[in-house]
């Protein structure tokens, strides 16, 4: 799903980057900067065991597709 989604999740990430940076004075925007740092760093040192993981899977990516809920709507419960 990475490979399908990374244009989309790469293009979420620049735009709270770039709010993160018109408001650098405040907390959160720093927190949000840092955050983003830790989860690019994170990635890069969790790729081989996320490799591992991905062989074991039990779904495929259309089954998980179907499941999950799109960023910009809220789970319908009830």
């Amino acid at each position: 799903m990475l490979r399908q989604n990374w244009r989309l999740i790469l293009r979420a990430q620049l735009k709270i980057g770039r709010e993160a940076v018109q408001a650098w004075r405040g907390p959160a925007a720093r927190a949000r900067l840092r955050g983003q740092a830790a989860g690019l760093w994170g990635w890069f040192k969790m790729r081989s065991k996320r490799r591992q993981i991905q062989a074991a899977r039990r779904i495929d990516d259309e089954i998980l597709t179907a499941i999950l809920t799109p960023v910009d709507d809220s789970p319908q419960h009830g």
